[in-house]
């Protein structure tokens, strides 16, 4: 791992197990090892999906958590946290029309037109 990614040098944190409940040391394995593919996102989201959250989290090299592959796999599954604020849209079902990923020409918003000046 590059030298500027590593937080803790030198520790690992897989390897203090044995100082860990049964509860966390499924969790924790569960979520680091049982991933599938992407089943939500199309490869255009993915690809921004995981370059946006390595960004945001200080990832990169080896020993990164799929955090955007966790995301997937939650939308897929339509699992949510049981709230949501009152305005806000539901959660978008696989294979809904959705707003394109950022970057592809004249992409916007839903609601949003154009500015003209």
């Amino acid at each position: 791992m590059n030298a500027e990614n590593v937080r803790f040098p030198g520790f690992d944190a897989l390897s203090q197990q044995r100082h860990w409940d049964p509860v966390t040391t499924g969790v924790v394995l569960e979520r680091i090892s049982n991933l599938r593919d992407f089943r939500f996102f199309n490869p255009d989201e993915q690809a921004i999906a995981t370059v946006l959250c390595d960004r945001l989290l200080g990832q990169g090299g080896n020993g990164r958590i799929p955090v955007a592959a966790m995301i997937d796999a939650r939308l897929a599954e339509s699992q949510t946290d049981g709230w949501r604020y009152a305005d806000m849209p539901r959660t978008v079902r696989h294979g809904a029309t959705r707003w394109p990923p950022c970057g592809r020409t004249g992409s916007r918003p839903p609601g949003r037109r154009n500015r003209t000046r």
